[in-house]
């Protein structure tokens, strides 16, 4: 039986100890939390090693500020291109009709204690996607 989850399961916080427990359970986050996801894997480990404390407790607020900062020069193009996708540290953002910005996840499931990113091409399993696939 598949077992989906909220963001809320994952601190964004590697601890395979605490998380084995929750094998195989798939949910939604950010790339930035998700080993594996993130489009700048670099910036992460940089900002762990600057600010050890801060990028423990807030992980998820120092992606929506890096997105916040970096979309701004690339709403003209998304405002222009309907099919036009920003990969940032919050999701895979694009822009629709009325201008607003929304955000495409990134599917992890828990492996040997440990959020491993799933195939966003494949549909989890169980889900309508994967019943009605050819």
């Amino acid at each position: 039986l598949p077992v989906y989850s909220t963001s809320h399961i994952y601190t964004g916080i590697a601890d395979a100890g605490s998380d084995r427990d929750i094998d195989g359970v798939m949910y939604c986050d950010m790339p930035w939390t998700v080993p594996g996801a993130n489009p700048l894997p670099e910036l992460r480990a940089r900002m762990d090693s600057l600010f050890p404390q801060e990028s423990q407790q807030l992980p998820r607020l120092t992606a929506l500020g890096f997105d916040a900062y970096r979309v701004i020069y690339y709403l003209k193009r998304l405002a222009e291109r309907p099919y036009e996708r920003y990969a940032g540290l919050t999701g895979t953002l694009h822009m629709d009709a009325r201008g607003r910005i929304h955000r495409g996840l990134q599917w992890a499931q828990f492996v040997d204690g440990s959020a491993t990113v799933m195939d966003s091409l494949r549909a989890p399993p169980g889900s309508l996607a994967a019943q009605t696939a050819p």
